[in-house]
């Protein structure tokens, strides 16, 4: 599933995957995937770079 709302897509995800232009970046448990993206955030990360 691909979701604009993420909270409510992970609260019912059995698992995860974070894509970055079309590939796979991350994948894992769902609890986990709000930590990852902010990590990516934090670390300069921006959907148009």
């Amino acid at each position: 599933m691909v979701e604009q709302q993420v909270d409510r897509a992970l609260a019912i995800a059995q698992h995860a995957v974070v894509l970055v232009r079309g590939s796979v970046h991350w994948q894992g448990p769902p609890h986990q995937a709000r930590a990852e993206m902010e990590r990516m955030l934090s670390a300069g990360y921006s959907p148009s770079n």
